[in-house]
């Protein structure tokens, strides 16, 4: 089965992401609790897409819940990133890229 328009660039998030972590060669165990929630999220964002697209036309209640979603993803990857009290480096990386990924896509 071949993958939606949607679906490829969810898919491309998740990609990007991991080779965002992956710049120095590692991913810390807080990079990869970032990415495992990313990918909980983005399977959210994806159900909700494919539900929008069923419907039919994009209303402007849908697209405010769609962008809302977004910021929800990026506020998880801060939320997961600052459990420690510490974001590293790789870490504000890994957001960074995010927010270009998601808000800009």
């Amino acid at each position: 089965m071949a993958l939606s328009r949607e679906d490829e660039k969810l898919q491309r998030i998740l990609t990007d992401a991991m080779l965002i972590a992956l710049e120095d060669g590692i991913i810390t165990d807080d990079e990869m609790a970032i990415l495992k929630q990313l990918k909980m999220d983005v399977k959210e964002l994806q159900e909700r897409i494919e539900t929008v697209i069923k419907e039919g036309d994009l209303t402007d209640e849908e697209k405010q819940e769609l962008k809302t979603l977004k910021k929800k993803i990026l506020k998880n990857a801060y939320d997961t990133s600052s459990r420690d009290f510490n974001i590293t480096k790789d870490e504000r990386a890994l957001i960074s890229g995010l927010v270009k990924l998601i808000m800009f896509d």
